[in-house]
């Protein structure tokens, strides 16, 4: 009617993603849409989404109707955003993607420098136990991985691949990969060693030996 201001989203979703959409729009187009208009000043939002690349849906979102969802993303902007301030690292569940944390912390302290006591920090120190279980788990199963692959070229004997019951059970392909010899690529070509290689530094986590070997104890 001309009386409110308003926008279109515009989003593609896979095809298996289509169940999300059973009973109106899904929630993370939802929120997606709510958040674009709330920070746009918008009423409401025209959302068009193509899912599968051939179900077409489109959707009238208004921000009047979802006030406590809208409500509920400006607090948790508001969190966000004070632990930005503070450089506090936001707390992920335990099943969260490691890799999301790791590179959270190298950003937040990319000069570390000091030490820091953790005798009251339990959990810390459980971490390092876990991580110290976690590695010989590692070894183990890379020594258990090992000895099967020694099995199976005993079995395969001078064969390539074995089958069972007429179908491939296991077999050897062949893979390759680039691989560059920097001592004679320094030594013949030096402009090009210098141009192409680099040192990169990087942090690795180390546990004094008296500390591992009080945890196999």
């Amino acid at each position: 009617d001309g009386a409110e201001k308003c926008a279109v989203e515009i989003k593609c979703r896979d095809k298996m993603k289509a169940s999300q959409f059973r009973a109106g729009v899904a929630d993370d187009v939802l929120v997606q849409t709510l958040h674009q208009a709330d920070t746009c000043g918008y009423d409401h939002m025209h959302a068009a989404v193509l899912i599968g690349g051939n179900d077409y849906r489109q959707y009238v979102i208004r921000v009047r109707d979802h006030a406590q969802l809208v409500a509920d993303l400006r607090a948790a902007g508001e969190r966000a955003w004070q632990q930005i301030v503070d450089r506090r690292p936001p707390v992920l569940a335990h099943d969260a993607d490691p890799d999301v944390l790791l590179d959270l912390y190298g950003r937040l302290h990319p000069d570390r420098a000091g030490t820091v006591d953790i005798t009251r920090d339990v959990d810390t120190q459980e971490a390092v136990e876990e991580y110290l279980d976690a590695h010989a788990d590692y070894a183990a199963a890379e020594r258990r991985k090992k000895a099967a692959k020694a099995r199976i070229l005993a079995g395969l004997a001078g064969a390539e691949a074995a089958t069972v019951l007429d179908r491939l059970h296991v077999s050897l392909e062949e893979r390759s990969k680039t691989w560059v010899d920097t001592s004679r690529l320094a030594e013949r070509w030096p402009d090009a060693y210098a141009d192409c290689v680099e040192d990169r530094t990087y942090r690795q986590i180390n546990i004094p030996r008296s500390v591992r070997e009080e945890h196999n104890a």
